[in-house]
């Protein structure tokens, strides 16, 4: 459901912008054209993106719940050519989405850096957030709205097959959803807390960052690639 949302959404919004994008765009990126070209900034993104979202993907309990519901090998190679496709097709439509608002001056300084490509829906460029104004606009918000929901459930799911399979292995099911339950009510605080999405994401992949390299190790190291070794 995440994945099939996630390609009508970015859909929907791409067609919506083709249509109704009419901002002018000023040569050379306008005011931020010392933010063309090489820069630390850039090399920084291609070096720590990559690894940090793999280090992530590798501790995601909704990943490895495809990974072992694929009927054979073929169907799981076939899924993961597909999800890699629609993938890269829908981070290139947000990023240039976030870049064609910052380059027709549809954000400024107050503006939520999150929320960028959504400004690109904006109906008055001196407004300083998009507002939902028709009907185009309130199917992306439920659109979005589904999406991170799906992406909760995943989340959700995973952490109470963890718990079940190491923790609580051959107790009732009812006992790791009751653990889900009260992790949730102890994330609530954090949640009312209104700290920056993008830190506590950090925070993960810089977790999983560590952890990645002697997990992946350990598991070559049993092997008989590693035996050989």
């Amino acid at each position: 459901i995440q994945g099939i949302t996630s390609v009508i959404l970015t859909v929907v919004v791409t067609i919506y912008v083709a249509a109704t994008f009419r901002r002018d765009l000023p040569a050379n990126f306008g005011t931020h054209e010392a933010a063309l070209g090489p820069n630390l900034s850039g090399y920084s993104s291609i070096f720590t993106m990559p690894i940090s979202l793999a280090a992530a993907t590798v501790f995601n309990e909704g990943m490895w719940q495809r990974v072992w519901a694929a009927q054979d090998h073929k169907a799981l190679k076939r899924g993961g050519i597909i999800a890699c496709i629609a993938l890269v097709f829908v981070v290139f439509i947000f990023g240039f989405g976030g870049l064609l608002a910052v380059w027709g001056g549809l954000v400024d300084s107050s503006t939520n850096v999150n929320l960028y490509f959504f400004q690109l829906l904006k109906s008055d460029p001196s407004s300083s957030n998009a507002r939902v104004e028709n009907f185009i606009q309130v199917l992306v918000l439920v659109l979005a709205a589904i999406m991170n929901e799906s992406a909760i459930d995943s989340l959700q799911n995973g952490m109470a097959a963890t718990i079940s399979s190491h923790f609580l292995r051959g107790k009732s099911l009812i006992w790791a959803r009751a653990c889900v339950l009260v992790i949730n009510i102890i994330i609530v605080p954090f949640a009312l807390a209104n700290y920056s999405v993008l830190s506590l994401f950090l925070l993960g992949n810089m977790l999983g960052v560590c952890w990645f390299s002697p997990i992946i190790m350990g598991g070559i190291w049993d092997s008989e690639l590693g035996q050989r070794v």
